[in-house]
């Protein structure tokens, strides 16, 4: 079977690209890069997700060129500067290299699931894959790993920070891990104070890294006038210095620049992509929930403040131009002229005049979103900050790709105020009914219309929007299991659940709670009964309880243990903890 595989891949990567689009569905872009294909004109390729192919657009002409499969869903794209090959991140854990005719040239296996490869140089490159949390060195002619670093965090974005250092965010939470290339040991995480980091950018030739990112402030309950104060959350830019990150030793706290990038005109939900023009003097970002680019001069008001660190303007005069359904990638041409915007449920691009901030062009790729799939109709929905008050936050906000950024909210999920939660994961929802921390909600469609209604205080969803909302929910898969776990601890553990009656919270092929039942945890309100949520995919859903007061699994398992009530061993915790690791859905009849 093997020999077999690898004779039709050795024949799909011989095969001549093909010019023929099926012309069925939306294509969803989700990568941008100027292509080095032809004499003269702009060109750009598009790298689709749904599609799985690339698509060479032509700016001047306003159509595309071509459409040519790659057998993936693409999620990323970087040019290596000394071969001049793309890097192609995929949905799937794997990075391509293909070149500027969509030729694929190199597969590689990286690890689990949303994956982020730039080149280093010297023929090689990193990659990081969401669920395996490690960032790998990889030659790009093999695919040989050359160097393995261990992550805290499922990455994200990653950046360089110049010839000896990357950056690689956190994709759900606030952190930064700076890895010091060519050193064994010696790197580091950063806390930004923050969450759902989308956009890294090196600036100032070199000097500055600027995030794009989300905060929050506190518990404060989710209302119309708290929300639009800014007491909820807020979209940020924030500028840190290359030398801080690096220096040896790591400085006790990071300094730091931070401006807001939503106001009174203009909700900011979701900033992502950054690009820098006229040598970084002018930002270009992109705010995906808010589908607006926004345009910032950093030095419109002179030099900046005199204390060493960068300036990043005043947010006030910021230009805003709408952009076509949830941008989620940006290019500016290399003139510096116009930005080129992949609007992700929209099907389409969006070209953008820098000089007088307007919309000078949409070209159409597909059909958009709306022409989908109930669940791709579900996520248009999902990703749209204009279901909310003023364009302040989508459900991606909070929940990114239906996961969880692991802050606590306000909101009205158990019926009244006073006790924030900690946000669940979504991914598998579909599979464990009741829903809200509380369990006051027998089906999936009335949380969803409790969380449009009174968490984003937008407009009120109609049936049909609620039920594309719930199938795109329903499509969304667990995690996977934690890969490298010792068989014979594994199974040790899966003796401890058993012995310590831990199904009696969590059962069922979803490991999780049909119920409501007494954990003999209070939350503010002196509530004690909530909804066990599953333990699949325990590894990415910290920090734990209804509350967020268990920062880890060891000491859930320390603080907690219903049934059960002598402590826990540390060798019993040990092999528990394997056995959570290792879960996965399983079929009603498993044991």
């Amino acid at each position: 079977m093997s020999i077999l595989c690898l004779a039709i891949w050795s024949a799909l990567l011989s095969a001549a690209p093909s010019d023929a689009s099926d012309g069925a569905g939306p294509r969803v872009p989700r990568a941008l890069l100027w292509s080095r294909t032809g004499q003269g004109g702009e060109r750009v390729l598009v790298g689709t997700r749904d599609a799985r192919s690339l698509m060479l657009v032509d700016l001047q002409s306003r159509a595309v060129a071509w459409e040519r499969p790659v057998g993936v869903r693409v999620a990323s794209m970087e040019r290596d500067p000394e071969s001049g090959r793309i890097l192609v991140g995929s949905e799937d854990g794997a990075v391509l290299v293909v070149d500027d005719d969509a030729r694929v040239l190199g597969r590689y296996a990286i690890g689990r699931g949303r994956t982020h490869a730039i080149p280093l140089g010297g023929g090689r490159a990193l990659a990081a894959a969401r669920w395996s949390r490690e960032a790998l060195v990889i030659e790009i002619e093999s695919g040989r790993i050359a160097d393995r670093r261990p992550l805290t965090f499922a990455p994200g974005v990653v950046a360089s920070l110049g010839p000896d250092a990357v950056a690689v965010a956190d994709a759900f939470g606030g952190r930064i891990a700076v890895i010091r290339l060519g050193r064994v040991g010696g790197d580091r995480v950063f806390d930004l104070d923050g969450f759902a980091i989308r956009g890294l950018h090196l600036a100032d030739a070199g000097k500055t890294l600027l995030v794009s990112h989300v905060k929050s402030f506190g518990t404060m309950p989710i209302t119309k006038s708290n929300i639009d104060w800014g007491l909820v959350l807020s979209s940020k830019l924030t500028a840190l210095r290359v030398a801080d990150l690096t220096a040896d030793p790591a400085p006790s706290g990071l300094p730091m620049r931070r401006i807001a990038l939503d106001g009174s005109r203009n909700g900011a939900a979701d900033p992502a992509t950054i690009a820098g023009v006229d040598r970084d003097r002018t930002i270009v970002l992109i705010a995906s929930g808010a589908s607006h680019l926004l345009i910032q001069d950093r030095y419109e008001s002179g030099p900046g403040p005199d204390d060493g660190m960068p300036s990043l303007g005043n947010p006030s005069n910021a230009a805003v131009v709408e952009t076509g359904e949830n941008p989620v990638d940006l290019v500016v041409t290399p003139d510096g002229s116009r930005a080129v915007t992949a609007d992700a449920m929209g099907d389409t691009l969006t070209v953008v005049s820098l000089a007088d901030a307007s919309r000078i062009a949409t070209i159409r790729l597909g059909p958009g979103a709306r022409s989908g799939r109930p669940e791709l109709r579900g996520e248009a929905h999902f990703v749209d900050g204009g279901r909310s008050l003023d364009r302040w936050m989508s459900c991606a906000t909070c929940h990114v790709d239906g996961h969880t950024v692991g802050v606590r909210f306000d909101t009205l999920g158990d019926g009244d105020h006073g006790a924030a939660k900690d946000t669940p994961s979504l991914l598998g929802v579909g599979r464990t009914p009741p829903y809200s921390w509380s369990g006051r909600f027998a089906r999936l469609e009335e949380q969803v219309f409790q969380s449009f209604e009174s968490s984003m205080h937008g407009a009120t969803p109609s049936t049909g929007e609620l039920a594309d909302v719930v199938a795109y929910l329903r499509s969304l898969e667990p995690p996977p299991p934690k890969r490298d776990l010792d068989a014979d601890l594994v199974e040790r553990g899966r003796v401890v659940f058993e012995r310590r009656e831990c199904a009696r919270c969590h059962a069922g092929p979803s490991f999780a709670g049909t119920g409501i039942v007494d954990v003999g945890l209070e939350d503010e309100n002196g509530r004690r009964r909530f909804n066990p949520p599953s333990l699949i995919g325990l590894e990415h859903t910290a920090p734990y309880f209804h509350d967020g007061r268990a920062v880890d699994r060891a000491a859930v398992l320390r603080m907690h243990s219903p049934v059960v009530e002598d402590p826990i061993s540390e060798t019993e915790l040990a092999a528990l903890e394997a056995y959570l690791l290792s879960l996965k859905p399983r079929s009603g009849h498993e044991r």
